[in-house]
């Protein structure tokens, strides 16, 4: 597969994360909800180009779906996280030496 997810949809997934670690991860899933199988599975058969059905009462379909969707999705989480390290780019804001030095209570004369 040669698709990626956009960074919409990784956004939009990232409410399903617990599912999805618990899928790829522990190998169950608990009930994530219609709504959210639902969505899911429109994002893999957007991502895959072909229209995969799932049964919202057959907890195989679920966890196959939830299972596949969830190692595509950290595998693109974790490689956009390592180009993010490579380019040296943190969530984190820097700090400015103005606001450090208020938190130290040393100031400038």
């Amino acid at each position: 597969m040669t698709k990626q997810l956009t960074s919409e949809q990784l956004a939009a997934l990232e409410q399903y994360e617990r599912y999805f670690h618990q899928a790829v991860d522990a190998r169950y899933c608990s009930y994530p909800g219609l709504a959210a199988i639902d969505h899911m599975l429109r994002v893999w058969n957007d991502l895959t180009g072909r229209s995969r059905k799932v049964s919202g009462g057959c907890p195989d379909c679920i966890f196959h779906l939830v299972s596949d969707l969830g190692t595509v999705y950290f595998a693109q989480k974790a490689a956009q996280e390592a180009a993010k390290a490579a380019e040296g780019v943190t969530d984190q804001p820097k700090r400015k030496k103005a606001a450090a030095a208020k938190e130290t209570g040393k100031t400038r004369k």
